[in-house]
Parts: structure tokens; C-alpha cells; sequence
């Protein structure tokens, strides 16, 4: 980045955030946070800056902006605010989001999904804990600032700061529309699912749970839990933690998770998903035979059963199958490449009367 350029960038954004007065007001936060172990953008969470452009620019650039805040006699080097550890709030996925080689995976993956589509939707599944050390992060600053005498946070924190994952949709959204001319929409027949995991604070997310003070949420999210493995209901099961984190008293939150939790070793890892709405088609068939069921019959288990279609579906390779919906499955099958037949969030056959 050239000299001009970068003076004319860390220009603009100081003036745009100077010209915000809760950010101006919350400003000298940034220091202490960046001690506690945050990145410049989980900084910038914390300060409510809800201009996008702001959460699209290098390090370089946040850390100068910064610096032109600190107006302490003591004033730091901008490289010293870009810290070197992963973030212990995002574990890296806010830090590194503008990292070539995370951005080329992304777009690499959505370019060879083999799917058609005009627009996406974004969805990105976080881990429990990560939110779960936003909310203490934030609890933890304020009590800094309130043995200081200095109030500079609301009361109501769930309007007081940008969760991460909604400043990644910020940041990936129109990057993605920019460099590759993917339309973003918040509804779109087309998702991409980012699902990110954390195995080193994976215990935080299960002690939040056990300490949800009302027993509506205990009860609902061990009923999750029990059929996690059979449903895989991760999401649902992190959506309950989120919402227990309004309703658990906050000094059980601290405990364990003071200035906003401990380092951390390892970086968040990710999984990329794609699904597409239904199609629908419609049409006439004469069945001539009566020796050939609508729908394959299921005896049993129902997945059990499922198995067992697809395995003899695949011995007898390219057959015709044994009922209407196999054999206009497999012409669809192999026209729109979808992975199964039997699977039924895969196809539905609907009969209509003669």
C-alpha cells in the first residue's frame, strides 16, 4: 500500500469514527481491550462501530487509526496495538478475516460446489464459547472502567456491541460480492454455511449451560443434547446457550472467564456447507404394472431402511429400481447431481390421485 494511500485511509476512518459520538465516547476502551487480548476488530465490536467499510481494512490501517485516539503522555507505536497471540475472544476468525489464503479457500469452495445460482446467503455458525467470552469481555471492561469512575458502556448489553459473527457477514459479504461478483441477499434459494469450531474452550460453552439459572433452558437444552448425535442440532443447542446468556447471573459468567477468558493455543477451525432450496417439478407418468410400488415400502427402522434401498440401489448400479419414485429419481439424480434418492432432505415424491 502506498504512502498517500494508507495517510488518506487512516484519514477517512478517524474522521468517521471521530464524527460517531458513542464511539468517540467509548474510544480510550480500546487500550485496555487490546491488554485483555483483543484484536483490532473485536475492538472495534466493542466501540458499536456499525460502519461496514470500517471492519473491511487491513491491521495496518485499524492501528494507525487507533493511535490517532491515544492521547495518553505515554502515547504507544501503532505496530504494538496489532497483537501477535490469537484473539481470545473470536480465536481468529474476526482476527485473520482478510487472510489470502482464508479468503481464497472460501471462494475456491463456493466456485467448484457444482451448484448454479444467481445470489447467496451467508450463515455463520460460531462456537458457544466465543460468545459466551464477547458477553464476559464486555462485563470485564466495564468493571474496569467502573473502578475508574468512568461509565462508558450501556446497562443493556445486548444493544451495547456487534456480535462477531454478524461483523464477519460484514466483512465476507461484500468482499465476496466486490471480488467475484457473488450477489449477497439475506434470503437466498442458494446458503453458504460457514461452521466454525473451537475444541480447546469447548468445556466453557457445556459450563454456561450447566449454569443457566432458569431450568426451562436446562431442560430444553439437555433434551438437544440427548439427540445431538441423531439430529445434529448444534446450532439449535448454541442458539439456547445465547439466549441463557441474557438470563444467567453475570458474576457466574466472570468466574473462570476474567478479562474476557484466557489465552488461547490454537485458531477456531471451519467447515464449508452448501444447500439449495427445493426444486419443483411436476408432471404425468402412466404406471402400467401393478407390480411396482409408488415409493419404495419401508419395513422397520426408517433409516435402517433408507440404508439398505441405497446399498441395493447401488449393486444394482444403473437399473431402473423397484418403484416410481426410484426410477424418476435416478433420471433427476443424475440431471440435477444431488447425492440420494431415499434421503428425505433430499427428495420428496408426492402422488396425486388418478
Amino acid at each position: 500500500m502506498e504512502e498517500s494511500s494508507l495517510e488518506g485511509l487512516v484519514g477517512y476512518f478517524t474522521r468517521v469514527l471521530s464524527q460517531n459520538e458513542i464511539v468517540r465516547k467509548k474510544m480510550s476502551s480500546v487500550f485496555p481491550l487490546i491488554d485483555f487480548g483483543c484484536c483490532l476488530r473485536c475492538c472495534l465490536c466493542f466501540l458499536s462501530v456499525r460502519e461496514l467499510s470500517v471492519y473491511q481494512q487491513q491491521d495496518k490501517v485499524l492501528s494507525l487509526v487507533f493511535s490517532n485516539f491515544d492521547t495518553s503522555e505515554n502515547k504507544r507505536d501503532a505496530e504494538t496495538l496489532i497483537i501477535k497471540e490469537i484473539c481470545v475472544v473470536c480465536f481468529g476468525c474476526l482476527q485473520n478475516i482478510l487472510n489470502d489464503d482464508f479468503l481464497n479457500n472460501i471462494t475456491t469452495s463456493i466456485k467448484e460446489s457444482g451448484y448454479e445460482f444467481d445470489n447467496y446467503q451467508l450463515n455463520i455458525s460460531l462456537p458457544a464459547s466465543c460468545l459466551a467470552r464477547q458477553y464476559a469481555m464486555y462485563y470485564s471492561i466495564v468493571e474496569y472502567f467502573r473502578k475508574k469512575n468512568e461509565c462508558l458502556f450501556d446497562d443493556k448489553v445486548e444493544n451495547d456491541f456487534v456480535k462477531v459473527k454478524e461483523a464477519m457477514k460484514w466483512v465476507l459479504g461484500p468482499y465476496l460480492s466486490n471480488k467475484h461478483h457473488f450477489t449477497f441477499q439475506f434470503k437466498s434459494e442458494f446458503l453458504v454455511k460457514i461452521d466454525y469450531k473451537h475444541e480447546e474452550t469447548a468445556q466453557e460453552g457445556l459450563a454456561i449451560i450447566s449454569s443457566l439459572e432458569k431450568s426451562n433452558y436446562k431442560r430444553k437444552i439437555y433434551e438437544l443434547e440427548k439427540e445431538k448425535e441423531k439430529e445434529k442440532q448444534t446450532n439449535e443447542i448454541s442458539s439456547k446457550v445465547k439466549e441463557g446468556l441474557n438470563e444467567m447471573d453475570k458474576k457466574k459468567l466472570l468466574e473462570g472467564l476474567e478479562n474476557g477468558g484466557s489465552k488461547v493455543e490454537t485458531r477456531a477451525v471451519f467447515d464449508i456447507y452448501f444447500e439449495r432450496m427445493g426444486v419443483y417439478i411436476a408432471g404425468r407418468y402412466n404406471k402400467l404394472t401393478r407390480n411396482i410400488s409408488q415409493t419404495p415400502w419401508s419395513f422397520g427402522d426408517e433409516e435402517e431402511e433408507q440404508e439398505q434401498q441405497e446399498q441395493e440401489q447401488q449393486e444394482r448400479g444403473k437399473e431402473i429400481g423397484n418403484s416410481v419414485q426410484e426410477m424418476i429419481g435416478i433420471v433427476l439424480k443424475d440431471y440435477f447431481q444431488f447425492t440420494s434418492i431415499f434421503l428425505i432432505d433430499k427428495i420428496y415424491f408426492i402422488t396425486i390421485n388418478k
